[in-house]
């Protein structure tokens, strides 16, 4: 079963989105809704994606997965972004990819997060 990390401070979406990927079946599901906290649980719970917000209080996702890509414990997780907006200190997102890794933008249909993350774990 692959492990899949969501980091999102909206609490109702990341409880819509863990039943319903854990309902394929193929998905165990931890929820992480204080980016503060995002690093030291993915260091105990070893996901093998990470579906990202980028625009959240305290720290964002694009930092994260700065921090992250420099950590070599780290570095290896793939990464989805998935946003509903873009600040204007962000860099650009050409391609629907922001800084290597794919990007989804709300709204977005479950298939298409799924889609996103299959492709994604699966090296395509």
């Amino acid at each position: 079963m692959k492990r899949l990390m969501i980091v999102d401070d909206e609490e109702s979406f990341t409880r819509l989105m863990a039943l319903n990927v854990e309902d394929t079946g193929d998905y165990e599901v931890r929820i992480v809704n204080d980016a503060s906290q995002a690093t030291r649980v993915a260091r105990l719970y070893r996901p093998d994606v990470v579906l990202l917000d980028i625009l959240m209080p305290g720290k964002s996702g694009i930092k994260l997965a700065e921090e992250w890509q420099a950590d070599p414990e780290l570095s290896g997780i793939p990464l989805v972004f998935l946003t509903a907006a873009m600040s204007k200190e962000q860099p650009m997102v050409e391609g629907g990819v922001l800084d290597k890794f794919p990007v989804l933008v709300k709204p977005v249909s479950f298939l298409d997060i799924l889609r996103q993350l299959e492709a994604v774990v699966s090296g395509r």
